[in-house]
């Protein structure tokens, strides 16, 4: 991936985290909103990624899964769409 987590300590003690980076096909730069880095680890240790984080939406998830930004990801389905 070519992203890293920058993380601080919020307001009720807790650690919350961001992803930043690259885009791995277009090498744009995306960052995610900010999340529990809780369930960040959920998330690495098996449960669906919508349910460890469900405060980041379908964007910001897509890209910790694939490193893809959400301008490349629609720019590949909409390829796709004019090819069938």
């Amino acid at each position: 991936m070519t992203y890293k987590i920058r993380f601080i300590i919020d307001e009720n003690n807790e650690k919350i985290g961001r992803a930043e980076g690259t885009c791995v096909l277009s090498g744009e730069w995306y960052e995610t909103d900010w999340f529990n880095l809780n369930g960040l680890a959920a998330w690495k240790n098996g449960l669906l990624i919508q349910e460890a984080l469900p405060e980041l939406n379908v964007n910001d998830r897509e890209f910790l899964i694939s490193g893809v930004s959400p301008t490349m990801f629609d720019s590949l389905f909409d390829e796709e769409k004019e090819n069938t």
